[in-house]
């Protein structure tokens, strides 16, 4: 039977490393990958299952299950799972079929339908063809079919750059130019009119033709502005003065209690001008950010407000940026200095 896209991926039950599966039951509500091999033992397939093993979390992340297919028997196939965790340091966790009637690989139509025999005395070269990695989703419809020879190596992150692709295209009008990867600009949907882009993305998009639009990626706002705040400040949360989280970036989050120091520290030093509770020194770091602890000081007014001071601390001396020049008081405010 010749498969297309779009076709229903053929139904089947199988014996797997597993446990035997219904392979639609199987796959349930998300995206699955079948990716077939001639045969167990082979070199190139051994390094293809361990990077599959190593990055399987990623396909985990897009609610995608692995599963392999070998023309071999099951208990071949856990032997070689041992070799390929000692050759390629990653254990090889989702399911392998063992079929070693063909009816898989014929059903699939990587052999012929007339095929006769069973795995036993078949060789690699034999089951060549089986070579083929199939990307079916959730409505059980093939989405990607891609055959490799046996002498060259399967490109897996172009597997997934490819499902990253046609996950966001069935949500949104969308399609992906050539060499797209995550965040690079798409292409508005020919079906989608002018009016309706104009609704679905409000943001614009530039069109050096009529039939090319260009428009950012859908989606993508929050997570590129919460990816870039991390990036720029090293943690994911920032904790706020009362001790609970917040997604505001630290500048907006501490900027009321920045201000607030600054007013207490321009006061005359009197018990009626306290700074409020909340904004004691011991809500703030101890240490600076190469680790060494911060001294209690007083600051100045004129200094740019800086610590908040903590009760009962003396006016301590700074090293002077220039070499050779005592170093300063910094008095509160009102005390004039010698």
């Amino acid at each position: 039977m010749s498969l297309r896209i779009n076709d229903t991926a053929p139904n089947f039950t199988a014996q797997t490393t597993q446990g035997k599966i219904d392979f639609h039951q199987w796959i349930g509500d998300g995206w699955a990958i079948l990716f077939s091999h001639p045969k167990d033992f082979t070199p190139v397939c051994t390094t293809e299952l361990g990077y599959m093993a190593k990055i399987e979390p990623e396909f985990t992340k897009r609610n995608a299950k692995l599963i392999g297919l070998s023309v071999d028997p099951v208990d071949n196939h856990s032997r070689w799972a041992a070799d390929i965790e000692e050759t390629q340091g990653a254990k090889v966790n989702y399911p392998m079929i063992g079929d070693t009637d063909l009816a898989v690989a014929k059903l699939y139509n990587m052999l012929p339908a007339e095929e006769a025999g069973t795995s036993e005395g078949r060789t690699a070269a034999t089951n060549q063809t089986v070579r083929t990695v199939f990307v079916i989703g959730p409505d059980k419809k093939i989405k990607l079919m891609m055959t490799y020879p046996m002498t060259t190596g399967r490109n897996f992150d172009e597997i997934l750059r490819a499902l990253d692709s046609m996950q966001m295209t069935a949500k949104y009008k969308v399609a992906t130019p050539a060499n797209w990867k995550q965040g690079d600009d798409v292409i508005i949907s020919g079906s989608v009119s002018d009016e309706e882009a104009k609704t679905m993305f409000p943001g614009g998009w530039k069109a050096p033709k009529p039939y090319l639009r260009i428009t950012k990626q859908p989606g993508r706002g929050r997570r590129l502005e919460r990816s870039g705040y991390r990036r720029h400040t090293g943690a994911r949360f920032r904790p706020i003065l009362d001790g609970s989280t917040t997604r505001e970036p630290l500048h907006e989050q501490h900027r009321p209690a920045y201000r607030a120091r600054r007013r207490a520290d321009c006061r005359h030093p009197d018990p009626d001008h306290a700074a409020p509770a909340e904004l004691h020194r011991r809500d703030l770091p101890d240490r600076d950010r190469r680790g060494r602890p911060l001294r209690p000081v007083v600051s100045h007014p004129r200094s740019g407000g800086g610590r908040l001071p903590l009760e009962g601390a003396q006016p301590v001396a700074r090293q002077s940026r220039f070499h050779g020049c005592p170093p300063r008081r910094q008095l509160p405010c009102g005390v004039k200095g010698v």
